[in-house]
């Protein structure tokens, strides 16, 4: 009668890798940039005007910000509209809580992410 490892190991399927990536296609990041990812939850939209002007006025200029904006409960469409360059993600149907922003982060393609909860003000030096 075969072990119970050896059992496992008959049935365990090998992963085949279809498209293997090739050094000359991976993933390319601009380094030594950072990109900022906010959020949005039931906050009110003036903080996001406070968390963006602050990002505006920091020593370290963002390479891109990303607003990620979980459910319906504030419209944040005015304050966005300032704002042309932040990009937009908005979780309408499914309540991510605060783990949506971190797969935000892996859309990115900085060396760094700083991400920022509702309720946080960046200080002028906070991305260096």
């Amino acid at each position: 009668m075969p072990s119970a490892a050896a059992a496992r190991t008959a049935t365990t399927p090998t992963p085949v890798v279809r498209y293997p990536v090739l050094p000359q296609q991976a993933f390319q990041y601009r380094q030594n940039e950072v990109s900022v990812i906010l959020t949005g939850y039931a906050r009110s939209a003036t903080i996001l005007d406070m968390q963006l002007r602050a990002l505006a006025d920091s020593t370290l200029k963002p390479a891109s910000i990303v607003f990620f904006q979980n459910g319906n409960y504030v419209d944040y469409s005015k304050v966005l509209a300032k704002w042309p360059h932040v990009r937009h993600m908005h979780s309408k149907s499914w309540n991510t809580k605060f783990h949506g922003r971190f797969a935000a982060a892996l859309l990115l393609d900085t060396e760094f992410v700083a991400i920022a909860d509702d309720t946080n003000i960046p200080a002028p030096r906070w991305l260096e």
